[in-house]
């Protein structure tokens, strides 16, 4: 069998987990990888001694800078606060728990009486501090001691060997290293992985022919370089103090070596080199010349001068000889052979890949990174590469003057560009100290490798077996330069060697054990760790967890030479730990005793099967084919589940409508049943509801005759009244805003009479006239019946005594045409105030507006026709109307009627949105119009009935919406349980936020205005953010990069490079720089509760006064005071938005979506692992999401007939269907059948008498055939629908009904009340017990055998565990390795994900009623997000908590907390703009890692369990922890992602989203960023999830844009 290979940070992962294990109690060398795994051993080592409390821990590193390094990185990931060195040691009367120095520091740290209580000592790059003196003196001193007072030594080294090492000295040395330290090598048993660590990559070398001789220009150019330097030499150069700062040698020294090195680059990269070379010297010299001084005299600026001008022609005769080659062609003829071949094997690399070329030069690797990038850019072979410059990078500054800092900064971006793959090539120059690098593709190196240490480190650079490490030499050199790499890899061979364990050496025998299945089928011990391999590479696992087996090595002391095994599987299998049942001879005996025991379990568990064991012999490598692992039980869970909860139709449906748009559902509508068959009858009882309506407003000011006027005749008591056969149920009141006022309607019941044929048919009469002539609202095609309307009913007006006004009725009243009156007419008319005033007129000269209607509020007797005219435009009112309608007036001398137009078809559901138009009626309306009574046809119908005969569309709208929501609420109550019948009905209130302001809008939200980040007009390059480092300078004062911008310096920029860069940091220090602000967040509670909680011990965020209140009054098992919802609560769960009623869904929708999100966790958690006890995870999630889809709640919806009450289009009094009208009813019934679009009906027109006796006659019929026959069926009109009884409703809206219904039942009759309505609607089964509280089940548990102590956070969380376990699967990784531990923090993350956002849901619903339902929505994406759960974990120390064997997950949390700045800020839009794990392929660019996110979830779920279900009390241990961030969000609320980038775009740019389905399934989101008519930037961005995808890839451009970097530094 072949052996499976993996990737390095696998086997680096498994050797540093071995190391560890044998560090705990003792001495020992151990040698280090990577940095990486140095800082997981040294934090392991740390914090295991911490927990111990066992006297001090004496840290050294070879500088002060490694110092700093270390200490911050402890400071970030320890539990105790006492990291650090004493100021002043020899004084110091306490110590830290930790010290970290320097080796120097030893002479004054021995010289402390402390010193006897160091119990530790832990020595860092131990192979240099080999026989240091200071060191030497330590284990004197530590070899001194006695009586058990002697510390442990622990070395660490990334290289054992000195760079003089000779071959017959290894062994020899190693000896030396360990009497000197007094420890032994620590070695390991698992020959793989340590081979695999040393395994050095593929080296080739290349090589180059001699360099030919230099031509001629050449020649004449180094000539002027020659003589300048002889010139130079009997020179002096007066400078002034400043020249002593920046230059390290003297002034004559550094001009002479600024020559000498054009010479050098001329031979080294040839004349393209030589040039950039001349370029370099001249910026060098120019800093030189801002530092001469000339008191003395002139001559110091003269000689300057001269060497500028000898560079000039220098170039100038380079130049020459280069310009006959095009451009892109100039760098690949005119360089050195060795860059030649450099670009040749740049030139094969693919698009994607990573490549690290090493000078030892920095001068060289800056003039060859120029080069490159102006062969990226103008040539055609190396477009693909993009080369960015590094100079002796470190993981903090070397010092703390300016340059130092800036150098830092601008390395770290470089190197943060490289990982997230930004950048693919880099050209380094140094070293990278304490940081490590992605696998690469190549290491290409120029310059010869000369010590073992650097050839050590070159090869850990790589990393990838697939990578190329190629050495780069000339042909003359090439034997001696192999020879000196042959013997270097030797030497990492004895490495390897030494570090193997001894038993490991031996001989190894291999146990013979055989394992038949019941099939037959024969497995050897021999081929157990290659099936055990097979079987883990297919388990499930993040970024940063390795599923492969670990083993433990224990040797018997009571047994010479054997060994045991204990072996550990990734907590995705449901066998953890397997130790093998008998002692081996040899490590490789146990490892195959335990792999053998563990694949005859997995068999048995049937998590293995013939067909894989098969398959796996037979392969001898891994290949696409290969079985995946499919967990049995998983099927039997989600068979159970979708016979429970009904999802097999989901799970058949869900592929072929993956990812479509919004579906609409063709729905029948229903109609209160109390409407239906409801005419009154001859002689029969009839029910009288009068509709009382009266204004609830201010009353207009005084003086204002016209609005008084309406007003009072609004007061009138004269109404309308329902005339029913039927006894109809109570409705709540309700407002109607009209005529600028807002109306309060209610409705009385009066006693019932009987009425005759007659009266009857008067009332008939009446009712069509008033709908027909009146209010001309009945469609052409509609008809008076009778009996197959679903609203059949009579509307009557009555009197203020209420009973009907039989004066009103009989008038059989029409509205006249218009006409002009006759000379006879207008002879006669008379005007007066009893004729006139408070009566309805009609302008009889406005054709065109010919449906207006005025009321006369006042007879002017003081003005008539040649009175002035009010405005300027015209003299009087006869030129008026002379001028604009060419009527000359008859009778002038009339007085003049003061009229109010009254507009019969308003949406009086709203108040009207105040817009330009509205402002403009408005002031038309304060402009007093008057009329003559020659043009104005008085109406006989009483004023105060046609006022409210205006409102009466909107009235039995809401009306009839109401009686169907009291239906359906009786309906519960007798199916469901939940409710009371009878209840004191609360008035409708309508919600002012629903009506917009668009005369405030602002295209930018004022949140990102607040921000700052808001652009509007302002160019995007102005709201860049460079870096995240708080420098010691402000943004204007960094100066350009002398060093990558070369070619685009000028002499002002020189200057002012050594003018600020010079300076040392002297306030602040650098360490203060790296500190956040002292200001402090006065957080205020509105109750005396927040005195118990452990707020204090937050660190501080910003200098703020929020107050936050912390009551949470949803969270009760049953509201006693509450008989259920109201009308006007289940109003708003049958409206969505689009219908613009006043009332909708979509802020009560957050309420049930979370609380039904809570329900299926609970019960997917309970069922699937309680109860059921094998669902993994990956079921749950998958269940979960499967439940809470948009297509399983739509055919709920569809199911109980919830879509069929759904209000969907916007309410239109001129599209309205009044009483007793309907459509033909055997016309809708074709229409249906023959699925014929209701457009058709705007065709179709009845006549009067066909539609006031509701029957057709035969030429109607035929032409209507003809219609239908001739009609085309295109887009239906949603609209109308509603004429044949239906509607459609968006697949979307149907689902967010059934989350309004729950959220709306949570909210009124508690969670109970919630339950049953989800077991109502069939959701799930019978579930109404399964939030209830239980008593607390006690549980012992251990916690000494974990690396760390929890006491701490039980106090930091102020609750204390029962069940101990809980706490210690909320806080373990994956990866985290322990045999009393079983499970990790996933599956609690699952359940306490969801509780943590029910209570953020229900909080921000509670306290936050001015926030809309989009930004409720966002707050709770916001809170729940990874990042943001991330950042207030590390905020909190929480992090600091983490069980977990993973080294790259070490690594990208102490990223994250350095990119934060140890998340002591508030939260805000920029930590959107972190990667996550999901959008990206390599755990190196992981920004912000998931265990941080669900470590806070994973704590809220176990507290739950814990207590028993108690969310109360789960409430009140975190609410400290989210409040703070709350109470800043409140008036701030962050936009999403997708928002961001739409309004930081300026007005010149527009954001487009296309996406569509890969083959593989996968999504793929394309955002293009049009930036002009000629430019335009496309991201994309690949995923499963449409909106997680969509936020990825706004992400992108976002951080592109805004000149983002990945800075994970």
């Amino acid at each position: 069998m072949k052996e499976i290979k993996y990737s390095l940070d696998h086997y680096v992962n498994t050797y540093t987990i071995e190391i560890s294990n044998q560090i705990l109690d003792g001495s020992g060398i151990i040698y280090h990888p990577t940095f990486k795994a140095l800082s997981y051993l040294l934090l392991d080592v740390i914090r295991r001694r911490v927990h111990k409390r066992k006297g001090h821990i004496l840290v050294l590193t070879s500088s002060e800078i490694a110092a700093k390094h270390h200490t911050q990185f402890l400071e970030r990931h320890l539990l105790t606060d006492s990291v650090g060195c004493p100021k002043n040691t020899e004084f110091a009367d306490v110590w830290p728990s930790v010290i970290v120095t320097s080796i120097f520091s030893i002479p004054s740290l021995l010289t402390n009486d402390q010193n006897k209580n160091i119990n530790l000592v832990i020595i860092l790059d131990c192979h240099n501090a080999f026989k240091n003196g200071c060191v030497s003196e330590l284990i004197v001193f530590t070899k001194k001691l006695e009586g058990g007072l002697a510390p442990h030594i622990l070395c660490f080294t990334s290289c054992i060997f000195p760079d003089t090492l000779c071959e017959e000295t290894a062994i020899e040395y190693l000896q030396r290293l360990e009497t000197f330290y007094g420890c032994k090598l620590v070695t390991v048993c698992d020959e793989i992985a340590l081979k695999r660590v040393f395994d050095a990559p593929d080296t080739t070398f290349n090589t180059f022919g001699k360099q030919d001789a230099l031509s001629k220009s050449c020649m004449d150019a180094l000539f002027e370089i020659n003589a300048a330097k002889d010139l130079c030499a009997n020179l002096y150069f007066h400078v002034n103090e400043k020249a002593v700062q920046t230059f390290a040698s003297s002034s004559e020294t550094f001009v002479s070596n600024t020559l000498s090195e054009i010479q050098f680059q001329l031979e080294e990269l040839g004349e393209c080199g030589g040039d950039l070379a001349a370029l370099a010297a001249f910026r060098h010299l120019v800093r030189l010349y801002t530092f001469a001084d000339s008191s003395p005299g002139p001559s110091t600026k003269y000689a300057l001068g001269h060497l500028v001008c000898t560079l000039a022609k220098f170039r100038k005769i380079l130049t020459e000889d280069m310009f006959r080659v095009q451009i892109c062609e100039r760098i690949e003829y005119f360089s050195s052979k060795k860059v030649q071949l450099a670009l040749n094997h740049l030139q094969v690399l693919p698009q994607n890949h990573k490549a690290i070329l090493i000078v030892q030069n920095p001068n060289t690797a800056s003039i060859l990174t120029l080069m490159l990038q102006k062969i990226a850019m103008q040539g055609k072979k190396h477009v693909h590469i993009k080369p960015e410059l590094v100079v002796n990078c470190s993981s903090i500054p070397f010092s703390e003057s300016w340059e130092d800092i800036l150098w830092w900064e601008r390395n770290m971006q470089v190197y943060s560009r490289f990982n997230a793959g930004e950048t693919n090539t880099i050209v380094l120059s140094g070293e990278m100290q304490e940081m490590d690098l992605p696998c690469c593709d190549l290491i290409l190196v120029l310059d010869k490798i000369e010590n073992f240490s650097r050839f050590l480190s070159v090869k850990n650079q790589l990393k990838s077996e697939t990578g190329k490490l190629i050495l780069l030499c000339e042909k003359t050199e090439l034997i001696a330069y192999e020879e000196k790499i042959t013997k270097l890899q030797e030497n990492v061979i004895k490495m390897q060697t030494l570090i193997l364990s001894e038993s490991c050496n031996a001989n190894q025998l291999v146990n013979t054990s055989l394992f038949k299945t019941p099939t037959g089928l024969e497995v050897k011990s021999d081929i157990a760790t290659f099936l055990l391999y097979r079987y883990c590479d297919n388990l499930p696992h993040d970024k940063f967890s390795s599923p492969w087996p670990v083993w433990e090595y224990e040797k018997d002391a009571s047994i010479p030479h054997m060994t045991h095994a204990t072996l550990y599987l990734s907590c995705s299998s449901p066998i953890n730990t397997v130790k093998s049942e008998q002692h081996e001879k040899t490590w490789k005996m146990a490892q195959n005793s335990s792999s053998f025991q563990a694949i005859c379990e997995l068999y048995k568990a049937k998590e293995l099967d013939d067909a894989q064991l098969i398959s796996w012999q037979n392969k001898d490598e891994r290949s696409e084919e290969t079985l995946k692992i499919g967990n049995s039980s998983d099927l039997d869970v989600q068979a159970y589940f979708e016979s429970k909860l009904g999802l097999s139709y989901l799970r058949t449906h869900c592929k072929e409508q993956k990812n479509l748009e919004d579906e609409d559902i063709l729905c029948d509508t229903i109609y209160p049943r109390c409407l239906m068959d409801n005419y009154p009858k001859v002689n029969g009882q009839t029910f009288i509801y009068k509709i009382k309506i009266w204004p609830v407003s201010e009353p207009p000011p005084f003086g204002d005759n016209r609005k008084t006027v309406l007003y009072e005749l609004l007061n009138d008591r004269r109404t309308f009244a329902i005339l029913s056969s039927k006894d109809l149920l109570q409705v709540c009141p309700f407002p109607i805003f009209i005529f600028g006022h807002e109306l309060c309607v209610e409705f009385e019941t009066l006693s019932s009479i009987e009425l005759d044929q007659s009266e009857l048919m008067l009332l008939r009469r009446f009712h069509c006239g008033m709908f027909m002539k009146v209010l001309p609202i009945v469609q052409p095609f509609m008809q008076f019946n009778v009996y197959g309307s679903h609203n059949n009913y009579l509307v009557a007006p009555i009197t203020a005594e209420g009973v009907i006004d039989w004066k009103v009725v009989q008038n059989n009243f029409s509205v006249p045409e218009c006409r002009e009156f006759s000379h006879e007419e207008k002879a006669g008319l008379s005007c007066t105030p009893e004729l006139y005033e408070r009566t309805m007129v009609k302008p009889c000269y406005r054709y065109l507006n010919s449906d207006q209607i005025y009321l006369v509020t006042s007879v002017c007797m003081d003005m008539c026709g040649d009175s002035c005219f009010p405005t300027e435009d015209f003299d009087t009112f006869t030129d008026y109307y002379k001028e604009k309608y060419y009527i000359n007036l008859e009778r002038p001398e009339l007085p003049l009627l003061e009229a109010y137009l009254i507009n019969t078809k308003v949406n009086g559901l709203l108040p009207r949105a105040r817009s330009h138009k509205l402002r403009r009626e408005e002031k038309m309306e304060d402009f007093r119009e008057h009329m003559l009574p020659e043009l104005c046809t008085p109406l006989l119908f009483p004023a105060a009935l046609w006022l409210k005969l205006s409102c009466l569309p909107s009235v039995l709208h809401r009306f009839s919406r109401l009686l169907l929501i009291e239906e359906f609420r009786r309906t519960i109550i007798e199916e469901a349980g939940t409710g009371a019948p009878e209840i004191k009905f609360t008035p409708l209130q309508i919600d002012p936020t629903t009506v917009k302001d668009v005369s405030n809008v602002s295209k930018v939200p004022p949140s990102t205005v607040k921000r700052g980040l808001a652009i509007g007009n302002v160019k995007l390059e102005n709201r860049k953010k460079r870096s995240e480092y708080k420098r010691p300078w402000s943004g204007n004062q960094e100066p350009v990069d002398m060093y990558r911008n070369m070619q685009a310096l000028n002499f002002v920029e020189i200057r002012y490079f050594d003018e600020y860069l010079v300076k040392s940091v002297a306030n602040p220090t650098l360490s203060e720089v790296a500190e956040p602000p002292n200001d402090v967040i006065d957080y205020e509670s509105d109750t005396d509760s927040c005195s118990s909680n452990n707020i204090e011990s937050s660190p501080p965020i910003a200098a703020k006064k929020v107050v936050v209140p912390e009551s949470l009054l949803y969270l009760k098992p049953h509201h006693y005071e509450s008989c259920g919802p109201e009308q006007p609560e289940l109003l708003e769960v049958f409206s969505s938005s689009s219908s613009n009623d006043g009332v909708n869904m979509d802020r009560i929708q957050v309420l049930g979506n979370a609380f039904l999100r809570l329900v299926i966790t609970v019960y997917s958690y309970e069922y699937g692992l309680d109860i059921i006890g094998s669902a993994t995870l990956t079921c749950l999630h998958r269940l979960r999401s499967d439940f809470m889809c948009k297509m399983n709640l739509e055919k709920f919806s569809v199911l109980n007939q919830l879509c069929n009450r759904i209000k969907v289009v916007d309410f239109t009094p001129g599209e309205w269907t009044p009483p007793s009208f309907t459509t033909p009813p055997m016309l809708k019934q074709v229409l249906k059948e023959q699925e014929i679009s209701p457009d058709v009906l705007q065709q179709i027109e009845l006549s009067e008498d066909e539609q006031l006796d509701g029957i057709i006659d035969a030429d109607t019929e035929d032409k209507i055939l003809e219609t239908l026959t001739n009609f085309i069926n295109r887009n239906t009109s949603r609209r109308d629908e509603m004429y044949v009884d239906r509607h459609i409703v968006p697949q979307s809206t149907a689902s967010n009904c059934v989350e309004a219904l729950i959220g709306t039942y949570f909210k009124s009759c508690g969670w109970q009340g919630g339950l049953k309505i989800i077991s109502w609607l069939k959701l799930l089964p019978p579930i109404v017990n399964i939030l209830d509280q239980i008593d607390r089940p006690s549980a012992t548990f251990e916690t000494g055998k974990l690396p760390i102590s929890l006491d701490s956070l039980e106090e930091k969380l102020d609750y204390m565990f029962t069940r101990k376990t809980l706490l210690v699967q909320a806080v373990t990784h994956e990866s985290f390795i322990n045999p009393v531990i079983q499970g990790n923090m996933d599956t609690l993350a699952f359940l306490g994900i969801s509780i943590l956002d029910f209570l953020m849901t229900c909080y921000i619903y509670e306290h936050f009623s001015e926030l809309n339902p989009p930004q409720l929505w966002r707050l709770r994406e916001i809170l729940c997000s990874t990042s943001s759960l991330a950042y207030l974990a590390v905020r909190h120390n929480i992090h600091k908590y983490i069980l977990s064997n993973s080294v790259p997950l070490l690594d990208v949390i102490d990223r994250f907390i350095k990119h934060q700045k140890g998340c002591q800020q508030p939260i805000d839009d920029e930590l959107q703009l972190l990667i996550e794990e999901h959008e990206c392929e390599s755990g190196f660019q992981v920004e912000v890692p998931n265990t941080l996110g669900k470590l806070l979830p994973a704590l809220v779920g176990a507290v739950y369990i814990d207590s028993g279900k108690n969310i109360h009390l789960v409430w009140d241990t975190f609410k400290h922890i989210f409040l703070p961030e709350l109470g800043l969000w409140r008036q701030d609320v962050p936009l999403s992602v997708v928002d961001l980038l739409k309004d930081l775009s300026p007005a010149a740019h527009q954001v487009i989203f296309t996406e569509k389905t890969r083959v593989d399934g996968k999504i793929e989101v394309l955002c293009k960023v049009l930036m002009d008519n000629t430019r335009e930037k496309v991201f994309v961005a690949k995923g499963t999830d449409l909106n997680k995808t969509k936020t990825h890839a706004a992400k992108l451009a976002l951080r592109n844009l805004l000149e983002r970097t990945n800075l994970n530094y």
